[in-house]
Order: structure tokens, then C-alpha cells, then sequence
């Protein structure tokens, strides 16, 4: 049923697949557990379950995220370039502390003086 799904997208088909059955055929999922065993009825249910999500919610799903991934990463906003990372972060602050303090400690020499 998944042959034709990438390996990488496997754990989201998965959760959304089970979201799906969940919300759209909560019977095949009591048919599991009522009957606690997969018989030929609810391998028929499964895999028509299966199809109509392919059909209806995968392929829409993974276009929409094919297109936010190529809008994504074609866009580029100056926000993004200018980000610093956490150490940088904590390195200019820890510089503007010192900056600070060296200040502070003129200031006071200059009133003794």
C-alpha cells in the first residue's frame, strides 16, 4: 500500500493515515478491535480506506508541501540573513556588559578626580 510513498515521508503518511481512518472510518478501526484479528473483511476495509486517503488527502498534502517547500526556499527575507546564532548572541551581549561595566568604572574614577 506504500510502495509508491518515499521513505522519508512514511512516519507523516503513517499519522496521517491513522488520522484519516480515525476521522473519516472510525468502523475499520472498531472492526479491528471487535474482531482482534485482520480477516479478509477488514483487509477489504484497509485497503479501500488506504485508496480513498491516496486519492483524496495525500497527493494534496504533498503537493502543498512540495510548493511552501519550493516558495521557502526560493524566498529569502533580510531577517533570515542577518539572524545571529545563540552563541553570537551571547557573545555581543557578553561584550556590551564589559563596554558597560569599563564605562561605569571611568565614570567613577573621573568623580573621584
Amino acid at each position: 500500500y506504500v510502495d509508491d510513498v518515499e521513505v522519508d515521508d512514511l512516519k507523516r503518511f503513517e499519522e496521517e493515515l491513522l488520522d484519516y481512518i480515525k476521522n473519516s472510518n472510525p468502523a475499520v478501526l472498531q472492526s479491528l478491535r471487535d474482531k482482534k484479528k485482520i480477516d479478509d473483511d477488514v483487509t477489504a476495509e484497509l485497503k479501500e480506506a488506504v485508496e480513498d486517503f491516496k486519492a483524496t488527502r495525500w497527493n494534496e498534502d504533498e503537493e502543498e508541501t512540495e510548493e511552501s517547500t519550493e516558495v521557502a526556499t526560493t524566498e529569502e527575507t533580510p531577517a533570515e540573513e542577518s539572524e545571529e546564532t545563540p552563541e553570537e548572541s551571547a557573545e555581543a551581549k557578553t561584550e556590551d556588559e564589559e563596554e558597560t561595566s569599563s564605562d561605569d568604572d571611568d565614570e567613577a574614577d573621573s568623580a573621584k578626580a
